[in-house]
C-alpha cells in the first residue's frame, strides 16, 4: 500500500507518521482529561464518501475512531487501549484498516463478517 495521498486510494495523512501522530501515545493526561484528536488517515468508500481515522487519548486510554469527513453520519470506535501495545501497534492497525477499507470499498467496521456456518460452507465449495 502506498503512503501517498490521492483521491482514489487509501493513504496515511502527511502527519500520520510524524511526531504529531505519535503524540497520541506520549502526551499524558491526568484527571479524566481528553487529549487532542489527531488525524491518522483518510480513505474513500464506494459511495464517494470520505472517511477519517482519528487517534485520541481519553481518560488515559488511546482510542481510534472512524468518522465521516463531512461530520455527518455514523462514527465507529475502531480500537481502544492501544497505549499498552505502543505506537508501532497503532501504525499497524491503521495500515490494516486502510487495506480492509480498500478491499471492501466500505467502512470496515460497518461490514458484518459471514457467520461461521456460512464461512464453512464457502470453504467447502
Amino acid at each position: 500500500m502506498t503512503a501517498l495521498a490521492t483521491e482514489t486510494t487509501t493513504a496515511f495523512c502527511a502527519g500520520a507518521d510524524t511526531h504529531e501522530a505519535s503524540e497520541v501515545f506520549h502526551v499524558e493526561h491526568g484527571g479524566g482529561r481528553t487529549g487532542q484528536r489527531v488525524e491518522l488517515a483518510r480513505y474513500p468508500v464506494a459511495s464517494g464518501e470520505l472517511r477519517i481515522l482519528y487517534g485520541q487519548r481519553v481518560d488515559g486510554v488511546v482510542r481510534v475512531t472512524d468518522v465521516a469527513a463531512n461530520g455527518h453520519g455514523r462514527a465507529y470506535l475502531v480500537e481502544r487501549g492501544l497505549e499498552q501495545d505502543g505506537y508501532a501497534a497503532l501504525k499497524a492497525l491503521v495500515a490494516d484498516y486502510l487495506e480492509q477499507a480498500e478491499l471492501l470499498a466500505a467502512v470496515p467496521m460497518a461490514v458484518c463478517p459471514p457467520a461461521e456456518s456460512e464461512a464453512g460452507e464457502e470453504a467447502e465449495r
